[in-house]
């Protein structure tokens, strides 16, 4: 099982550039294997002087299936292989023999820093590898060698087909992007040109986007492909030779150039870096000026915040501000900018000109500034690459915060005179629970948005599902800590549970079909096991079932107490922050308010609540105040009210109106999508615009737009 750390390449005071582990504490960040001796690795296979040559190349270290898998030299100073690490040096071993893999090893071009660009893909990582003709081909691992093989298969071996319209030097994937159930990447085709590409992992399913309409003759070349709103934004060049900002749905028809922005320069917008942050795209683009400012991108608009440090003066850098990392962290976006001496030092933004600003942080480097790069999120802090007092470059940390940025000197091995140089840092096993947004499409398609740690979100399309089978409720089935899916086909009576492998991905579990006359009311933890179980109930007689988690993937059957059909069931929740959920009933007819709650003996008492005028209806369940204990959520959908009854510590509620809100919008659940204390309410429009309320920890709520989203996507579940 992976550590919750984070692994990074850097220098040791031999020279060597080895795997580094870091808990955010200078105690807490030491070399895997301790300082190598003389000509002697700490890791076996690596060669001396390490993994890779030069730091601004990169390990490319990426999670996938509980391992790390890099790219790195083995065995002599020119061979580079694919490795895999649990975070340990004894479990860092490279991955050998792979067949049809290059004689010199399957990364022999190692000389760009995005190279082999790891892409985790379902249950495969997708890569770029070299093959036995010397190719730059498409790759598809398991995590093992013997599941490790190009797309298309060896060349010159026997069933050999490649990927039709390839270059004959291989596709040469680059820029390879998760979307809309494929990944698009950029790639070479037969006449040369760098083309965008579509691919499902194999060779009958890999093929370039051809006839885009204002694509440049030679090639379209994407870049920085980044998923927005149900799109993909990337960097194109069109029929006049400019770069541009350019959006695809993963069709030809789908894919243009968003033309007439204002103020960009008339050679090309030239986006770069771009980031989701706030329900808007923030990027680095090149205005009329010349100058490379903050510019943002909001699905309709793009607009430049900043073109250059306020102040700038005859030593300012002519790129302008120049912004890079850009890196989401606590509701604001912190990137490595230029200043008006054009010095790249911490900036940091809320999205608007006003609130863009440099962070003057003390003991960086006097003559060529902080130099962050390599900014990672993890543990409520920012760790990053910066250039000390004495220029060196060293680890970093930061919250945001001008007194909260320090550099972290480890104490258990000395680094090299340089500097550690930590490069590729790499947030790996697991991180603070936050719940995620599961979506549905009309065509089957599922997506989840899952919470990054930093205000924002990841986009992850898991694939389509026949139309027939609806999202019937998520939980924690195994006891793994993650959140499964169950799944119901109200036409068969199936049932289906997704489990997470840890890995991003599911295990799929036919369960026993029930009768069409039951429908999963729920899921809950009703026992404190940290198992979630379903609740079942009768629309017809009112029957009322729970299946709990047997502890061996299975579960067992229980029976309670049939309810009156003019009840249902409308949430689960734990009032009291015992740990056990209890079951909210209501009577839309009369108004009737009821809790079951657990018994600590595998039944329930029964509680009646004051009952609530039919208009109000319950809108979900949650801890909206960060106490551990859930609230319930009610909605008036005729006036817009909005009303909160809070656990008073005493077995009774307290009610606090909220503001009353326009009811073109409704609340579609909520959950924690910060990692922190308390849940916040999700909320959709008529329009598909999305909003966050998020506790700000004084009674009230803040609000902040997620952006929209096609009206055939629809939110399943949040969990």
């Amino acid at each position: 099982m992976l550590q919750n750390v984070v692994l990074f390449e850097a220098i040791d005071s031999t020279g060597t550039t080895n795997l580094w582990e870091t808990d955010g504490t200078a105690s807490g960040t030491f070399e895997l294997g301790g300082l190598p001796a003389a000509n002697k690795p700490s890791i076996t296979g690596e060669p001396v002087y390490g993994f890779l040559p030069d730091p601004q190349l990169s390990l490319d270290l990426t999670v996938f299936n509980n391992q790390v898998l890099f790219i790195g030299r083995y065995e002599t100073l020119t061979s580079y292989g694919l490795w895999t690490t649990d975070g340990t040096a004894a479990d860092t071993v490279p991955l050998t023999p792979i067949t049809g893999a290059n004689s010199a090893g399957i990364f022999t071009q190692a000389t760009t820093p995005d190279f082999p660009d790891f892409t985790v893909y379902d249950d495969e990582v997708l890569f770029n590898g070299v093959d036995t003709a010397g190719d730059l081909g498409l790759w598809t691992t398991d995590g093992t060698a013997a599941g490790t093989q190009e797309v298309g298969g060896v060349p010159g071996a026997a069933g050999y087909t490649g990927i039709a319209g390839a270059a004959s030097t291989g596709v040469n994937p680059t820029d390879m992007t998760v979307f809309n159930g494929a990944v698009l990447f950029n790639g070479d085709d037969t006449a040369g040109h760098l083309g965008l590409w579509t691919t499902n992992g194999t060779a009958a399913g890999t093929e370039e986007v051809t006839g885009i309409s204002g694509a440049a003759t030679t090639g379209l070349d994407p870049t920085d492909m980044t998923v927005y709103n149900f799109e993909l934004l990337f960097n194109g060049v069109d029929a006049s030779g400019d770069a541009g900002l350019w959006v695809t749905d993963g069709t030809a028809g789908g894919t243009k150039e968003l033309t007439g922005i204002i103020g960009a320069d008339p050679s090309g917008l030239d986006p770069t870096d771009m980031t989701v942050y706030d329900g808007e795209v923030l990027f680095t683009g090149k205005d009329a000026s010349g100058l490379s400012g903050l510019w943002a991108w909001n699905g309709t608009t793009a607009t430049e915040l900043l073109a250059e440090a306020p102040g700038a003066t005859s030593a300012k850098d002519p790129l302008g501000l120049d912004p890079s990392d850009l890196t989401v962290f606590n509701g604001e976006v912190l990137f490595s900018g230029l200043d008006q001496y054009g010095r790249p030092e911490l900036w940091k933004t809320d999205g608007t000109a006003a609130g863009t600003q440099e962070l003057p942080v003390a003991g960086a480097a006097p003559d060529k500034g902080l130099e962050p790069s390599n900014m990672e999120v993890y543990d409520g802090q920012v760790l990053f690459s910066g250039a000390n007092l004495s220029g060196n470059s060293g680890l970093w940390t930061t919250d945001g915060t001008v007194a909260g940025t320090f550099q972290l000197t480890p104490t258990a091995t000395a680094p090299d005179s340089v500097g550690l140089v930590p490069s590729d840092l790499t947030a790996v096993g697991a991180e603070t629970a936050a719940s995620g947004i599961l979506w549905r499409n009309t065509n089957g398609g599922v997506e989840l948005w899952s919470p990054n740690g930093s205000g924002s979100f990841t986009y992850d399309y898991l694939g389509l599902v026949n139309s027939s089978w609806t999202i019937a409720g998520t939980g924690d089935f195994d006891g793994s800590g993650e959140d499964g899916i169950v799944w119901r086909n109200p036409s068969t009576g199936g049932v289906e549970l997704w489990n997470s492998n840890g890995s991003g991905g599911f295990t799929y579990d036919s369960l026993s079909p029930v009768n069409t006359s039951w429908q999963i009311a729920g899921t809950a933890d009703f026992n404190g096991s940290g198992e979630d179980s379903i609740v079942w109930r009768n629309s017809s007689t009112g029957g009322v079932e729970l299946w709990n988690p047997n502890g061996s993937g299975g579960f067992t059957y229980d029976s309670l107490s049939p309810v009156n059909t003019s009840w249902e069931i409308a949430g689960t929740a734990d009032f009291n922050g015992s740990g056990e959920d209890s079951i909210v009933w209501r009577n839309p007819s009369t108004g009737g308010v009821e809790l079951w709650n657990p018994n600590g003996s595998g039944g329930f008492t029964y509680e009646s609540l004051a009952a609530v005028n039919s208009s109000w209806q319950i809108a979900g369940t949650g801890d909206l105040t960060g106490n551990g204990e859930d609230s319930i959520l009610w909605r008036n959908a005729s006036t817009g009210g909005v009303e909160l009854w809070s656990p008073n510590g005493s077995g009774g509620f307290t009610y606090e109106s909220l503001a009353a809100v326009n009811t073109s919008w409704t609340i579609q659940g909520t959950g924690d999508f910060t990692g922190g204390s308390a849940d916040s309410i999700l909320w959709r429009n008529t329009s598909g615009n999305l909003e966050l309320w998020s506790p700000n920890g004084s009674g009230g709520f803040n609000y902040e737009s997620l952006g929209s989203a096609p009206s055939s996507w629809q939110i399943s579940k949040q969990g």
